[in-house]
């Protein structure tokens, strides 16, 4: 399990450290160095999965395309040297960039199969799980596939099945792994149709467009897979499926983040940039609740957002006694001139915050107090 990630000259950061627990999240304005500190770990995830880098830490690659390396280093660093330093597991891991020369830019490590648990940020980027076929690292980026009429079938996502940093293969998840069960009593499981991958992320779904059902259309011939969208109400008939294309944004959006929650392995790492897209504040709030679930059968979890309902869903999760509240960071990045700062939150066990510092997700208040006035 990651504990800590040290940036050194790497982009907003002249100097940082962010620590890391089961479920963690990271929240702020815009432009503060959110995306920058998960980036940093995607360099390293993506020179580590790409056989072809031989040596090279790839500021472009699977992941992210960041440029070149002088692209990321500090506006006012002293040296060319841009440095990634991953702990874990009471060992660390140095990778490093030299700004300079990019065709000869290098990174070193050491101890690095200590410092990174193997399932998540080495084997599992090029090896599938052993007991399901699902990568156990997954990245859903900020910028999904929306609705569509269709979404591909790739080839070599049955065999190391990611879902795609845009979530473009999850219909072809579904497809192959939707009948596989998960455990009885796995935290993830709610009450619903049945334990299979599908039933539950039917069942999460409906909490978010209350009624709908998922139907999948498999074309082989063309690699595209169709999804199509029915919706209920009790005592009613279902209706006939929708193209996704005519049900909105917010089911298209979130149904990869519930997927990747549902079906990420036991040991896994998931990064989600803003998972609340395009959700009404009750699904954020029930997003927020299944990536504490997830967090408790065991998946370390990662997420970006600007959602104080998001925020709320992990809280009542602490309260409820999902989490322990050491189990999860809550971090606030905020800048003063070129310089990004964080700052750390505690949560106690009934799921208070220790601090509100100003522009910590606290518009609703200032909102009210304009409301308020005479």
């Amino acid at each position: 399990m990651i504990s800590n990630i040290e940036l050194l000259n790497f982009k907003c950061f002249k100097r940082a450290s962010v620590s890391f627990g089961d479920l963690t999240i990271l929240t702020g304005l815009n432009g503060m160095g959110k995306s920058s500190a998960i980036q940093a770990l995607l360099i390293v995830a993506q020179s580590l999965s790409d056989d072809s880098s031989k040596g090279r830490l790839l500021t472009k690659g699977k992941y992210i395309d960041l440029g070149m390396p002088s692209d990321v280093l500090h506006d006012y660093a002293s040296t060319n040297s841009i440095g990634i330093r991953i702990s874990g597991a009471g060992s660390r891991a140095t990778f490093k960039l030299r700004a300079q020369a990019p065709n000869k830019s290098v990174y070193s490590y050491s101890n690095i199969f200590s410092a990174l648990r193997l399932e998540t940020f080495s084997e599992a980027l090029c090896e599938p799980s052993s007991n399901s076929g699902i990568s156990k690292f997954q990245y859903l980026q900020a910028e999904r596939s929306g609705p569509r009429k269709y979404l591909p079938v790739g080839d070599d996502q049955s065999e190391t099945f990611e879902i795609g940093s845009q979530g473009e293969y999850v219909l072809h998840l579904l497809a192959i792994h939707g009948s596989t069960p998960l455990e009885a009593d796995d935290p993830r499981v709610i009450s619903g149709d049945g334990l299979r991958l599908i039933d539950q992320a039917e069942a999460w779904l409906k909490l978010v467009s209350p009624g709908v059902s998922i139907e999948l259309k498999t074309l082989y011939e063309a690699d595209l897979i169709q999804a199509g969208f029915s919706f209920s109400s009790p005592g009613s008939l279902r209706s006939r499926p929708y193209r996704a294309t005519n049900v909105g944004f917010g089911i298209s959006y979130v149904l990869p983040v519930i997927v990747a929650l549902l079906a990420t392995p036991v040991g896994g790492l998931i990064i989600v940039e803003n998972p609340e897209a395009h959700l009404h504040p009750q699904g954020q709030t029930c997003l927020g609740k299944l990536c504490a679930r997830a967090a408790k059968v065991g998946i370390q979890v990662v997420i970006e957002t600007h959602s104080d309902h998001f925020m709320d869903g992990v809280r009542i999760s602490v309260k409820n006694k999902m989490l322990a509240p050491s189990q999860v960071k809550f971090h606030y990045f905020h800048r003063s001139a070129t310089h990004t700062h964080i700052k750390t939150p505690e949560i106690d066990e009934k799921g208070r915050l220790s601090e509100w510092p100003e522009g910590f997700n606290d518009q609703h208040r200032k909102n009210a107090v304009q409301l308020l006035k005479p």
